[in-house]
This record gives C-alpha cells, sequence and structure tokens, in this order.
C-alpha cells in the first residue's frame, strides 16, 4: 500500500506542476513561470495523492460487497466521484491549499471559512467543467485498471483537467 501511495502521490504532484507550467508558458504566454503558482499545484497534487489513492484503489474493495455485479460497481464508484470525492474532498482540498498560498489568514478557521466561501462560489462551475472528463476517465479506469494504476492514469488523462483549473483557477483574483 505504501508503494501505491508514492506512486499516486508522485504522479499527481508531477502532473499538476506540469499541467500548470506549460498552462502559463504556453496557454498563457508567460515569460516567467509563476513559482507561487506552481507551488501551489505541485504541493496539492503531492498531498491528494494520499486520498485519490484510497478511493480509487482501495475504496472499489469496499464498494464490492455491497455491488457483486460489475456495472453496479462502476456506476456506484462514478456516483461517489461526481457527487463526493470531488465536491467534498478535491475540490475543498484545492481551495483551502489556494487561499493557503494566495492570502494570508489569522489562524486556521479563518483559512477554512475562506476555503468554504470560495468552495461555495466555485464548486457548481468546476463541477460542471469536471463532469465530461470525470466520467469518460472513471469508464475506463474502473473497467480497464487494476488498482495501483488507477492514479497514474489520471495524472496522464488528468492534464486536461489541470490546464483547465490553472486557468481559471490559478491566478491570484
Amino acid at each position: 500500500m505504501l508503494r501505491g501511495f508514492a506512486i499516486a502521490s508522485g504522479s499527481l504532484g508531477g502532473r499538476y506542476l506540469l499541467g500548470d507550467a506549460l498552462t502559463q508558458r504556453f496557454i498563457e504566454r508567460k515569460e516567467q513561470i509563476d513559482l507561487r503558482r506552481s507551488g501551489l499545484f505541485s504541493s496539492f497534487g503531492l498531498v491528494m495523492g494520499f486520498p485519490a489513492y484510497l478511493f480509487y484503489a482501495q475504496f472499489p474493495r469496499v464498494l464490492e460487497r455491497h455491488f457483486p455485479v460489475r456495472w453496479k460497481l462502476i456506476a456506484s464508484m462514478i456516483a461517489v466521484d461526481w457527487a463526493v470525492f470531488l465536491p467534498l474532498v478535491y475540490l475543498p482540498v484545492f481551495y483551502t491549499f489556494r487561499e493557503a498560498i494566495y492570502n494570508s489568514h489569522g489562524d486556521g478557521r479563518q483559512l477554512l471559512a475562506a476555503a468554504g466561501a470560495y468552495w461555495a462560489r466555485s464548486v457548481a462551475s468546476d463541477l460542471s467543467a469536471a463532469t465530461p472528463l470525470l466520467v469518460t476517465s472513471d469508464v475506463v479506469m474502473f473497467t480497464a485498471l487494476p488498482g495501483m494504476w488507477r492514479v497514474p492514469f489520471l495524472s496522464s488523462i488528468g492534464l486536461i483537467w489541470v490546464v483547465y483549473i490553472s486557468l481559471k483557477r490559478g491566478s491570484p483574483d
């Protein structure tokens, strides 16, 4: 399991660093890469490796007992990914990292309150943007890949998502 965490964290950290750097350099055409922004994305990716590995590689084993029919298991994983993991784990963690890096907060409560306010403003549009990619990649991931390779797969296909989130949420407001 430790190896899976390491692979997940490394692949996500690399994906977010690469995706943001490509976005800044080639889409936004910046002369200088904003290192604070790159730090936001790479540190977020490294930290998200842990919950992503638990969810994408381990959680299906929990659901298998409740959904022994494969298509029901896949449908339930997609539903939980879209309705629980993305809006209640992934996006809040990203918004919290973003707030911590770009804004000063007196204490943890203020940071969490600011991240919660950012979540309330942004979650609907980010969920809407993520849905087509999430459903497509989840179908491939849950039907064709062993658990240990699911997060690295997401790291590859997910560069599309990183470009979106980097463009939309990467710069300070």
